[in-house]
C-alpha cells in the first residue's frame, strides 16, 4: 500500500501537467494523456522507478509537435535557401510564427499566448531547427528570454502591456552583451541615470540577436555604477524611442537569417514605469534567463543535428560505390551508429533539463550539460554528414553545408562551451569550480551554487573572489584559495589552504593546482 501511494503521489505531483491553449486546432482536455501513458506513469519500469520515459509526450505536446512540423515543412522550408543567401528573415515566416502561437508558447492565454508548457517550447524549437536554425533562434529568444523575463518579473500592468504584444505581433530582443562585456557580461558600461520620473540611458550594445526585427528591447544598464554588478537594471525600451539606434546587421558565417546587430543609446529617456522588476536586480534576471536559454540552444542544436542526419542517411542508403551502397560498408555503419547514439544522448539531456524546469526543480547543471553536449554533437554530426556525402555535401546546393555553418554558433552563444563545461562540473559533489574574472556573467555566481558542493577552486585575485562572495575589494592580492569538505564520520568540516607560489598575472601554476587536486582526490 505504501509503495502504491508513493507511486500515485509522485505521478500526480510531478508528471501530470495542464496545457491550456488559445489555438482551437490544438485543444484537448487539460492534462490529457494517452491511456498507455497514464499507465506508464504509475507502473514500474525496468528499474522499478515510477514515471514515464522522457520522450513520452502528452496529447497536447504531440499536437504541438505535429503543428510545428507542418508549419516548418510548408512555410519555412521553401524559403530557407533564399533567407540564407539574403541574410534576412522573411516577414511571412515571422507572421506565421505569431499566427501559430509559436512566439508565446508558455505565455498564459489571457495575454494571447498558447498557455502550454516549457517542454512544449523545447519541442517547438527542436522541430523548427530541423528545417532552419535561424527561425528556431528567433523563436527561442522570444520565448525563453524576452517573454520569460516579462512574465516572471513584470508587474501586472507591464504584463498586460507587453506580453500581449510579444505574444501576437512584436518581436522582442534581449540586450546584454557589449564590446567589452561578452562572456563577462556584467562588466557592461551602459549607464542609466535617474532624472525625476525617468532614467536616461547612454552606452552601446553588441551581438544583439533579433535586433533588426525587434520592436521591444530589454536593455540591461547600470543604474548604480558604485554598486558594481548589483546596480544592473533591466529597462523596457521601444524601438522608436529617441536616441535609440539599431546598427547594421553582422555578416555572419551561419544562422544568417537571424539578425545580429549593434545598438547605440544616446540620452535615451525611459519612464520609471519601464523598469522591469526591481532596480539593481538585473544581474539576477539575466542569470536566470540565460540558464533557461541554454536549454533552448540545446534544443536548437539538437534539432539542427537531427535534421542534417535525417537528410544525409537516405543519401548514403542510395549512393552506389564499388557495386554496393555506401551504407553497406561496415566502417560507415559504425560512424552512423555513433552519431545516432550521440543524438539520442543529447536529446535525453535536453528533455531532462526541460522536464526539471517544468517540475520546478534545480536545473542549472543539467541545462549547462545539455547545451554543451548538444552543441558538440551538432558540430560532429554536421561534419560527419559532409564527409559521408563527399563532394555533394560540400556544395551550396546541398543543405548539409548550411547545417554545418549554423552549428558553429552553438559553442559560442549565449554562453561559450567552456563556461557550460564549468557549470556541468560545479553541479556535482566533488566537482571543481573555477572563477576566472568573468564568472558572474556566465551564471557562475556563488549564490547559485551551494558552498558544500565539494572542491571549490577560486583562481586569480582577491578582487575576483570578492565579486563571487558579494563583498567589495580594496586591494588585489595574487593568491589561490582551495576549500573542500573533509569528511570525518558524520561531520563535514570546511578546510582552506593557500598555495604560495604564483606565476604571471597572479595565477597559481596549473601544475601546482593539478598536483594538489590529484593528491587529495585520488581516492575518490
Amino acid at each position: 500500500m505504501e509503495v502504491a501511494a508513493v507511486r500515485l503521489l509522485r505521478g500526480s505531483a510531478l508528471l501530470r501537467r495542464n496545457f491550456p491553449t488559445c489555438l482551437p486546432a490544438w485543444k484537448s482536455p487539460p492534462g490529457a494523456l494517452r491511456a498507455s501513458h497514464s499507465e506508464a506513469l504509475l507502473s514500474p519500469a525496468g528499474s522499478g522507478l515510477p514515471g514515464a520515459p522522457l520522450q513520452t509526450l502528452s496529447d497536447e505536446e504531440l499536437m504541438i509537435q505535429s503543428a510545428v512540423k507542418k508549419f516548418a515543412r510548408e512555410q519555412v522550408a521553401p524559403l530557407v535557401s533564399t533567407m540564407d543567401e539574403n541574410a534576412k528573415m522573411e516577414k511571412s515566416v515571422i507572421q506565421g510564427l505569431f499566427q501559430q502561437g509559436f512566439m508565446a508558447v508558455d505565455v498564459d492565454a489571457k495575454y494571447g499566448g498558447t498557455g502550454a508548457s516549457f517542454f512544449s517550447l523545447v519541442l517547438v524549437v527542436e522541430e523548427l531547427a530541423k528545417v532552419d536554425a535561424s527561425v528556431a533562434l528567433i523563436c527561442d529568444i522570444q520565448n525563453t528570454v524576452v517573454n520569460g523575463l516579462v512574465r516572471k518579473h513584470g508587474t501586472e500592468e507591464q504584463k498586460a502591456a507587453y506580453l500581449s504584444q510579444l505574444a501576437t505581433a512584436k518581436v522582442g530582443s534581449f540586450c546584454l552583451s557589449e564590446a567589452g562585456a561578452g562572456s563577462d557580461s556584467f562588466a557592461l558600461k551602459t549607464r542609466a541615470e535617474k532624472k525625476g520620473g525617468h532614467y536616461v540611458l547612454n552606452g552601446s550594445k553588441m551581438w544583439i540577436s533579433s535586433a533588426r526585427e525587434a520592436e521591444l528591447f530589454l536593455v540591461m544598464a547600470n543604474a548604480d555604477p558604485g554598486a558594481g554588478y548589483r546596480g544592473i537594471t533591466c529597462f523596457v525600451v521601444d524601438r522608436d524611442t529617441e536616441g535609440f539606434h539599431v546598427g547594421k546587421a553582422e555578416n555572419k558565417l551561419g544562422i544568417r537569417a537571424s539578425s545580429t546587430c549593434p545598438l547605440t543609446l544616446e540620452d535615451v529617456k525611459v519612464p520609471e514605469a519601464n523598469v522591469l522588476g526591481q532596480v539593481g536586480h538585473g544581474y539576477k534576471y539575466a542569470i536566470g534567463s540565460l540558464n533557461e536559454g541554454r536549454i533552448g540552444i540545446a534544443a536548437q542544436m539538437l534539432g539542427l543535428a537531427q535534421g542534417c542526419f535525417d537528410y544525409t542517411v537516405p543519401y548514403i542508403k542510395e549512393r552506389m560505390q564499388f557495386g554496393k551502397r555506401l551504407f553497406d560498408f561496415q566502417g560507415l555503419q559504425h560512424q552512423v551508429a555513433q552519431v545516432a547514439t550521440q543524438l539520442e544522448a543529447a536529446r535525453l539531456l535536453t528533455y531532462n533539463a526541460a522536464r526539471l524546469v517544468e517540475a520546478g526543480k534545480p536545473f542549472i547543471k543539467e541545462a549547462a550539460m545539455a547545451k554543451y553536449y548538444a552543441s558538440e554533437v551538432a558540430g560532429l554530426t554536421t561534419s560527419r554528414c559532409i564527409d559521408w556525402m563527399g563532394g555533394v555535401g560540400y556544395t551550396r546546393n546541398c543543405p548539409v553545408e548550411k547545417y554545418f555553418r549554423d552549428a558553429k554558433i552553438g559553442k559560442a552563444a549565449p554562453v561559450g562551451s567552456p563556461c557550460c563545461r564549468r557549470h556541468g562540473c560545479t553541479g556535482h559533489s566533488g566537482g571543481v569550480r573555477a572563477c576566472a574574472g568573468g564568472c558572474l556573467s556566465s551564471g557562475c555566481a556563488s549564490h547559485l551554487f551551494p558552498q558544500e558542493l565539494g572542491l571549490q577552486v577560486l583562481l586569480k585575485t582577491s578582487n575576483c573572489l570578492s565579486k563571487c562572495l558579494g563583498r567589495p575589494s580594496s586591494k588585489t592580492t595574487a593568491h589561490t584559495v582551495l576549500s573542500w569538505p573533509v569528511l570525518s564520520g558524520s561531520e563535514r568540516r570546511p578546510v582552506t589552504r593557500r598555495l604560495g607560489s604564483r606565476s604571471r598575472a597572479g595565477h597559481t601554476p596549473r601544475s601546482q593546482v593539478g598536483s594538489w587536486v590529484g593528491a587529495h582526490m585520488g581516492d575518490n
